[in-house]
C-alpha cells in the first residue's frame, strides 16, 4: 500500500537531491554542470563540476513572477499559490477558468532566457506533446510570460518518490517491483518517441495512490536542444548527479536511452536500501566513484533482496551503456526473474 503525504508536484528535498531539472522544493545545488576537473574521469573526456557552488531559491520574488504570470494567463487559468520551487523552477497551483481539474504551472527561472532561443524552446516543447501515456504526466501547453517560460500540467494530488522515502525509508521489494512496473512502459514509450528523459529521480516521480507517474519527462532534453549554443559544446550538462549515467555526468554529446535504465537502477537501488549505489559527501565525489567503482554490492546492504534483483539492478547500473538492459521492459523481466 503506498501511503499518501503532502504533495510536491515534480520535486523534492533531502541530501540525496544533489539538483532539479525545473524540479521543487529543494535546498540542493543546480543540476547545471560544467565541465572541468574536480571529478576524475577518463583521458580525453569533459569531466564533472558544479556550474554552481550552491543552491539558490528561484531568482526573483513570488510576486514578480506572479506579475508576469497572472496577466499571460488570466484569461485561462486562476493562479492560486506556490507549491514548490528549486533551482531552476517555481510551481503554482492554478485552477482552469472556467473552472475545471486543478493545473500546475512551471515557470522556469528568468537567466535561462539567456541561453534559450524562445522559438526553439517552444518548437521542443512541443515535440513533448506526442507523449500520451498514462504513465507520464503531460505538458498541456507551454509559452512565454515576459522573461519567463512556463510550461502547464495536471495537477496530481499525492506525494512524490522523494517525500515518500525521506519519510518512510526503504520499500519492501513487492512495493518497489510495482513501481518500477508502473515507470518501465512509460520510459519505453517515450524511448519509443525518440524522447529521453535524462533526469530521472525519486523527485520526478509522482504517486497519486493508483500507480506511480514521470513528470518533466524531455524537459532537461528540450532545454539543451533549445540552447542558442549547445550546452555540450560549453561543458554544461543538465542532470542531477546522484542519478546520472557516466556518459551523462561527463559530457557526451550524445546521450542515449540507456541513461535512463541506469537511473531507473540507481532510483530501484534507492528505493530497496535507502541510499545510493555510489553515495559521496559531494556531487564530485560520486560521479568520480561511478567513473572508478563498481557500485556496493545491493544484497550486502540488504540480504533478503533476491539474487537475481540484484543481478538485474546491477546490470542497469554498468558503467558502459551497451552492457545495460536494451530497454525498461527487458530491466523489468530481468527484475521479476
Amino acid at each position: 500500500m503506498r501511503q499518501m503525504g503532502e504533495h510536491t508536484q515534480g520535486g523534492g528535498s533531502g541530501a540525496r537531491e544533489l539538483g532539479v531539472a525545473a524540479g521543487v522544493r529543494t535546498t540542493s545545488p543546480s543540476t547545471m554542470w560544467r565541465a572541468g576537473s574536480s571529478a576524475a574521469g577518463p583521458p580525453g573526456r569533459p569531466q564533472a563540476t558544479l556550474l554552481e557552488p550552491g543552491a539558490r531559491p528561484y531568482v526573483g520574488s513570488v510576486r514578480g513572477i506572479l506579475e508576469l504570470l497572472r496577466p499571460a494567463l488570466a484569461e485561462r487559468y486562476r493562479i492560486d499559490r506556490e507549491i514548490g520551487r528549486g533551482a531552476m523552477a517555481v510551481v503554482f497551483l492554478a485552477e482552469p477558468v472556467p473552472a475545471g481539474r486543478l493545473a500546475a504551472i512551471k515557470a522556469l527561472r528568468p537567466e535561462l532566457t539567456v541561453v534559450l532561443g524562445a522559438g526553439r524552446f517552444q518548437r521542443e516543447v512541443e515535440i513533448l506533446g506526442r507523449l500520451s501515456h498514462p504513465g507520464i504526466v503531460p505538458v498541456l501547453e507551454s509559452g512565454i510570460a515576459g522573461s519567463l517560460f512556463y510550461l502547464v500540467m495536471p495537477y496530481v494530488a499525492g506525494e512524490n518518490l522523494r517525500t515518500c522515502l525521506d519519510r518512510a525509508g526503504p520499500l519492501s521489494v513487492a512495493e518497489v517491483l510495482s513501481i518500477a512496473a508502473d515507470l518501465a512502459p512509460a520510459i519505453d514509450h517515450a524511448h519509443g518517441q525518440r524522447i529521453v528523459h535524462r533526469d530521472i529521480k525519486p523527485a520526478n516521480v509522482l504517486l497519486d495512490g493508483r500507480r506511480a507517474l514521470i513528470c518533466d519527462f524531455g524537459l532537461a532534453l528540450a532545454i539543451d536542444r533549445a540552447a542558442l549554443e549547445p550546452l555540450s559544446s560549453s561543458g554544461l550538462v543538465i542532470g542531477t548527479p546522484a542519478y546520472m549515467s557516466p556518459e551523462q555526468a561527463t559530457g557526451e554529446e550524445t546521450v542515449g536511452t540507456a541513461t535512463d535504465i541506469y537511473a531507473l537502477g540507481c532510483m530501484i537501488y534507492e528505493m530497496l536500501t535507502g541510499d545510493l549505489p555510489f553515495p559521496g559527501a559531494t556531487p564530485q565525489a560520486m560521479i568520480a566513484r561511478r567513473l572508478s567503482e563498481p557500485p556496493r554490492s545491493l544484497r550486502t546492504v540488504r540480504p533478503d533482496v533476491p539474487a537475481r534483483l540484484e543481478a538485474a539492478v546491477m546490470a542497469a547500473l554498468a558503467r558502459a551503456p551497451s552492457d545495460r538492459p536494451a530497454s525498461a521492459a527487458a530491466f523489468m523481466v530481468a527484475l521479476a526473474g
